[in-house]
């Protein structure tokens, strides 16, 4: 799952430099003839290797197409295996999943900034009191623990309750 993933990934950024060359080549209008040579002969060595695009092929349909071509001659030329379609369906639904986990990981953190910073809440204001009365608990147990007849009497059960605190 996840080399598909990073071909999906590897295909937008291939995409993407694509169609920045091509906006790059339509705004250019100042083409010396060796420039436009040699675009000539790129193009003419594209069709004859079979890698030209199609008029109908978007970039992206034109890498995932490629991509599909490289995965049926790992796979042992079984083409049939994986289509277009598949691996898009298989995007979205790594998306969703991804989509999901993030909105979870922000309910639990809004969850827990209400807890501990939102004064306005009943849960807030419980947890933050909660917390201030174990820490005067605590303050006053290790004051007692100074105490000689104290700590010989309470100094383990004091410690285990500041360690439980």
């Amino acid at each position: 799952m996840a080399s598909k993933v990073e071909m999906m990934k590897m295909m937008q950024q291939e995409a993407a430099e694509e169609q920045a060359a091509v906006d790059a080549a339509a705004t250019q209008t100042d083409e010396t003839p060796m420039e436009r040579m040699q675009r000539e002969a790129l193009e003419e060595q594209a069709a004859v290797d079979g890698t030209a695009t199609q008029s109908d092929e978007t970039p992206m349909e034109r890498m995932q197409r490629e991509a599909l071509e490289e995965q049926a001659a790992v796979d042992g030329g079984d083409a049939a295996a994986i289509s277009m379609e598949a691996m898009q369906q298989a995007a979205v639904a790594e998306q969703a999943s991804s989509d999901v986990t993030a909105q979870q990981s922000r309910d639990i953190k809004g969850h827990l900034h209400r807890c501990l910073f939102d004064m306005n809440s009943h849960v807030g204001k419980v947890t933050n009191y909660s917390i201030l009365v174990m820490i005067i608990t605590s303050v006053l147990f290790s004051m007692f623990n100074t105490l000689p007849d104290t700590h010989h009497k309470w100094g383990e059960q004091i410690f285990s309750f500041q360690m439980f605190i």
